[in-house]
């Protein structure tokens, strides 16, 4: 994959393979502004912050003003160290220009704090709301909306499709079902996996409305099924189960116990093992 902006540094930080250099994964925040001028100016470039505001005011992003400061080929090893550290002072000094890098930058991290558990949500929904305004941006710009997602994704180091979709399901588990559509419905037509998004979609419509949406979450399921995504099976069940639809939760268990085989039922059968008892699996 080809990253943008600090998505491929954002990997290296965010991965545990030790095989890094120092400065592809340092922690630029913690340095003081002296500190980030005088590493730059062992690197060729000689500024202070007045002077570096002068050049930023003839960029639109980080990556612009390295364009502009680094008298160095973009492939020289120095000109990705002078990247980070002018990422650094531009997200200090220019916090009015958010350009699309620092912004998945942001993003990039809030999604790594969460994935470490620790309590973002709050931020997570501004970022998602702010999100759907730039796709929609790119898009008026002249992308379609395929281009959007992969022109966005590649400045970022996590897996944005991903993230979205258990985000969503945690939204629902929380009974934020009315944010969480919002979501599906905004993002629908940029992400790839329209199925997991139905899944999502009829799965709050059958705790909204049961009796008028529950043929319609059975036909979901059944094109789910013909899809083999069995993983998607797997959380239809546990949503229904913990919104009182024991029975067809029971339903597509069952099914699914049945139409699996080998290391795969095995594997279906541990991670249903919470609810076999109850639901007579």
């Amino acid at each position: 994959m080809q990253f943008n902006g600090r998505g491929f540094y954002n990997t290296l930080v965010f991965s545990s393979s030790g095989s890094q250099e120092p400065w592809q994964v340092d922690d630029y925040s913690k340095y003081l502004l002296e500190t980030l001028f005088s590493k730059l100016a062992h690197l060729g470039i000689t500024l202070d912050k007045s002077s570096f505001l002068e050049f930023a005011s003839q960029a639109d992003s980080p990556e612009d003003l390295t364009e502009i400061l680094c008298p160095q080929d973009e492939d020289h090893p120095d000109y990705a160290k002078a990247y980070l550290l002018i990422f650094e002072l531009w997200i200090r000094l220019c916090p009015q220009k958010e350009s699309l890098s620092v912004f998945c930058d942001r993003l990039d991290h809030f999604i790594h704090r969460y994935d470490e558990d620790e309590n973002v949500a709050d931020e997570l929904v501004r970022a998602l709301t702010d999100l759907l305004k730039i796709f929609e941006n790119l898009q008026d710009s002249g992308l379609s909306q395929k281009e959007t997602y992969d022109l966005f994704s590649s400045y970022l180091a996590q897996d944005l499709e991903t993230f979205i979709y258990d985000f969503l399901c945690d939204l629902i588990e929380a009974g934020e079902k009315s944010l969480a559509f919002e979501f599906i419905f905004g993002f629908y037509n940029f992400l790839h996996d329209k199925p997991a998004l139905d899944v999502l979609k009829a799965t709050i419509n059958l705790i909204e409305n049961p009796d008028d949406s529950e043929v319609v979450f059975l036909n979901i399921m059944e094109k789910i099924f013909e899809k083999k995504r069995h993983n998607l099976v797997l959380d239809a069940v546990y949503f229904t189960y913990d919104n009182g639809f024991r029975q067809i939760s029971k339903d597509i268990a069952s099914k699914l116990i049945l139409i699996t085989h080998g290391d795969e039922k095995v594997e279906v059968l541990a991670l249903l093992e919470p609810l076999r008892k109850d639901l007579n699996l």
